[in-house]
């Protein structure tokens, strides 16, 4: 059985961003993210992780591959939610989104917890 929780955010009534929560059973936790996640929207992203993170989950999943542009700040949130999974002993998986998504995930140390699209 699982959990959903959708939070949206909207520019003049288009969608910039999308964040769905899901709790799996045994406390695993997956995130899919769809959007812009931007200076404006990663606020939105990190709320949710702030979430789950209270949740204890034994395990994160957090999906980037409906990502349509990704900005330091939410470079940033993925940064700290890696850290966070380090310090508490729970494995964090991101899923692949578009190339250029992928390759600043790379390019900040985070392609060991990539997976392939």
């Amino acid at each position: 059985m699982s959990e959903c929780c959708v939070t949206s955010f909207h520019v003049d009534d288009v969608r910039v961003l999308e964040v769905q929560e899901r709790t799996l059973g045994a406390r695993r936790a997956s995130i899919a993210v769809v959007g812009e996640l931007d200076h404006g929207t990663h606020a939105l992203f990190h709320a949710a992780l702030a979430r789950t993170w209270d949740a204890q989950p034994v395990a994160v999943a957090v999906d980037l591959s409906r990502v349509t542009f990704l900005s330091a700040g939410g470079l940033r949130t993925l940064l700290l939610a890696s850290r966070t999974a380090r310090v508490r002993g729970v494995p964090l998986v991101l899923q692949a989104g578009p190339r250029q998504v992928t390759r600043l995930l790379i390019m900040v140390g985070l392609g060991e917890q990539l997976l392939s699209p």
